[in-house]
């Protein structure tokens, strides 16, 4: 459990820093916008941050790193397939925030982060791990959201 803490910290400052270094090529006039019509507003920010902090994400370690690796048996598809499909999922999220670098860059690291939380929880035989670590990534997401939405 510690390293899930280790690693989560980790992630967060990879995320921001992440996130500051790509900050001129990202279009965050846009990025608001497209959060203000989807409903993210400045008043229901905070209960949707709380629900993906904790109720999406335990959702998603359950289907990607739960059930979904137990289909491939213990096979070493386990660790390529779903992180892959992890990856592949979070596009239509944000497909419309990035340019084409920036988004391959993305799927890249939620493919890394999804294979760090599958050996996380193949070691730990728990869903556990990957789900504070998740929760830690979420966090790092969330506080960009939070400059986007209150401060920009």
């Amino acid at each position: 459990m510690q390293l899930a803490f280790l690693l989560g910290i980790a992630i967060i400052v990879l995320i921001i820093g992440a996130f500051l270094l790509l900050q001129p090529r990202i279009d965050i006039a846009s990025l608001r916008d497209d959060l203000l019509q989807s409903g993210i507003t400045p008043a229901v920010f905070p209960f949707i941050a709380f629900y993906i902090l904790i109720g999406n994400s335990f959702i998603e370690e359950f289907f990607f790193r739960g059930l979904l690796p137990n289909l491939f048996g213990q096979s070493k598809i386990r660790f390529i397939l779903p992180p892959f499909f992890f990856a592949i999922y979070h596009i239509a999220i944000f497909l419309p925030w990035f340019t084409l670098p920036i988004l391959l860059l993305a799927i890249g690291g939620l493919w890394a982060g999804g294979l760090i939380f599958q050996l996380a929880n193949e070691k730990c035989r728990t869903l556990l791990p990957s789900w504070i670590i998740h929760m830690f990534a979420d966090v790092g997401i969330l506080l960009i959201g939070v400059y986007v939405i209150y401060f920009y």
